[in-house]
């Protein structure tokens, strides 16, 4: 059954892929809530890279799934049930990695919006830039308040 070791042994490798990846999402959050961008940049290029490897490594998987057994798990487990319940236990492995791998990416995201709607608030509170700088860059004075006072 090389077939059989084949897909097993590509839908392990996704399952470790997204595990890897879920550890690095993990590890990133602290760059997210300090907002280095330099450093959040960098982790969005990561990810980028990972997608690409996810995508060829779960192309192979399923190559190797259907020349096992059609794609079809169920037949399998009919025909062989050892195989069938080996290749059943993998692929819900590699759905639970990518279920956290989903649920960190979701918080991730809701740290992202929170952390977008105070800079968005800080810059909406900054002076408009004609306001607080002269024309050559120099600060202008404050606007001093004058009252004129009748002294007796």
């Amino acid at each position: 059954m090389d077939a059989l070791a084949a897909t097993l042994a590509a839908f392990r490798d996704v399952e470790d892929a997204l595990a890897l990846e879920l550890a690095r999402t993990l590890s990133a959050r602290q760059r997210l809530r300090r907002l280095v961008p330099a450093q959040l940049l960098a982790r969005a290029a990561e990810r980028e890279a990972f997608d690409a490897a996810l995508r060829l490594l779960l192309a192979r998987a399923r190559a190797a799934l259907h020349q096992l057994c059609g794609g079809d798990v169920d037949a399998l487990t009919r025909r062989d049930p050892g195989a069938g319940n080996a290749v059943a236990e993998t692929l819900a492995a590699a759905r639970r990695a990518a279920a956290s791998l989903r649920q960190a990416d979701t918080l991730d995201r809701g740290i992202a919006q929170r952390a977008l709607a105070v800079v968005r608030t800080l810059s909406s509170r900054l002076p408009a830039p004609g306001a607080a700088y002269g024309p050559r860059g120099a600060p202008t004075a404050p606007e001093k308040a004058t009252t004129t006072r009748r002294t007796a």
